[in-house]
This record gives C-alpha cells, sequence and structure tokens, in this order.
C-alpha cells in the first residue's frame, strides 16, 4: 500500500513515542506535539464523520498549547532565565499549570469562571492518549474483539465521561461503519504478518505517556477537571 505523509505511518508513530522522555518532567513539548500530531491522523482512519471532531479538537490543543510555550519562552527572556535550545520541557511549563490550580482554587471559593488554556489544552490531549491507549490494549487481549467494539468499550472508559449526550450518540452510532480490525491496522501500515506485535508495540508506549501526564496533573489537584 502507497503510504503518504498525510496519512498515519505506523513506524513514524512507533519512532515519536520512543523519543517522548520516561521522566514525566522531561517529556519535551515539541515531542508531545509531534506524536498528537501522528495521533490525529488516525481518526481519519476510524471514521471521517463521528469521530472526525476528536481530530479537529487534538489540532486545535496543538495550536494553542504552541502559543503558551511561545509566551513561556518570552517571559523566561524577560527575567533573563536560561533558554534550552529548540526543547521545551513540560517542567519549564509547571507555571502555566500552577497559575490554573490558582485559578481553580479560586474558582472552587465562588470566584468568577476562569479559562484554563494549559492544563485544560493538555488534559484532552491526555484523554485522547487514554482512548488509544486502551483502544490498543482492547485488541491486544482479545483479539476477536471487532473494532467497532473495541472502540465502542475504550471511548466508553475514556472520553463517553466528559462528551455531550450529542456526540456520545454520533459515535455510539459511528462505529458501526468502522472497517474491520484488520483492514484498520493495514491502513495504519501496521506490519501485516506482525499486527498482534503492531498492537502491542503502541500499547507499551502509549499507557506509560498517559500515566506520566495523569501524574502531573494528580500533583497539581487538577485530575478531576473535565
Amino acid at each position: 500500500m502507497e503510504r503518504t505523509d498525510d496519512e498515519f505511518q505506523y513506524d513514524r508513530m512507533v519512532q515519536l513515542l520512543e523519543n517522548i522522555s520516561k521522566d514525566k518532567y522531561q517529556i519535551v513539548v515539541q515531542d508531545l506535539q509531534s506524536v498528537m500530531w501522528e495521533l490525529a491522523k488516525i481518526f481519519d482512519v476510524l471514521g471521517g464523520g463521528a469521530l472526525k471532531f476528536i481530530k479537529d479538537d487534538i489540532l486545535y490543543k496543538r495550536d494553542e498549547i504552541d502559543k503558551v510555550v511561545a509566551e513561556e519562552r518570552q517571559l523566561a527572556e524577560r527575567e533573563g532565565r536560561p533558554q534550552s535550545g529548540e526543547g521545551f520541557p513540560l517542567h519549564r511549563v509547571q507555571n502555566a499549570m500552577a497559575r490554573d490550580t490558582e485559578r481553580e482554587e479560586e474558582r472552587r471559593k465562588g470566584g468568577d469562571a476562569i479559562t484554563r488554556p494549559f492544563s485544560h489544552n493538555l488534559l484532552r490531549q491526555r484523554r485522547t492518549i487514554e482512548f488509544l491507549a486502551l483502544l490498543m490494549e482492547k485488541m491486544y487481549e482479545d483479539d476477536t474483539l471487532a473494532l467497532r467494539d473495541a472502540v465502542s468499550a475504550a471511548y466508553s472508559e475514556s472520553l463517553a465521561p466528559v462528551h455531550s449526550w450529542m456526540i456520545r450518540t454520533a459515535v455510539n452510532v459511528g462505529v458501526y461503519a468502522l472497517p474491520t480490525k484488520e483492514s484498520f491496522l493495514d491502513t495504519i501500515h501496521v506490519p501485516r504478518d506482525h499486527q498482534a506485535e503492531g498492537v502491542a508495540t503502541m500499547k507499551s508506549h502509549l499507557i506509560p505517556l498517559r500515566d506520566n501526564l495523569y501524574e502531573l496533573f494528580e500533583e497539581h489537584g487538577l485530575s478531576s477537571w473535565k
């Protein structure tokens, strides 16, 4: 099958995930952004209708996170703090998460509603990673499970609790138009003779990344956000 840069590429995705630091504080934002760019493409295969909005949301959140990183760089320059080249590890944007924590405390005390640009956008990305990690996990654990059943189960556990009734209904209907699991894995260029191993590899990289991002929110008291 001919490949294009606009398609999700399994081998490219694995390489990007391998580049992600296993230390949550040293995860480079640009590396995470590259992973999310590639992951967004998988939703083209999972359905141009019901799940396409997730791709659009990923790309929007990427743009918003890039803006926060640019602002943090400018702030560091004004304060004379050293820059770290092209890479921008997550610990460098801990200030943004700390500000969001303070605003959340104000809201809980009866203050005005707040905007939560960085933390909220990062949380949405973590939920998407969780959905895909669960999808790979369910396909790996039961190789007889149909793709639509794996997607439904993963969606119910990760994204459905934070989606509106209208979106949940659209997804629940849309999964019936999904391809077979074999066709799906073939389309995302998982080696045809090693599909089980390919699914296991994706799972083994996505789950630690999901957990590391969750721990960041736990540390800042933001894990209950939706």
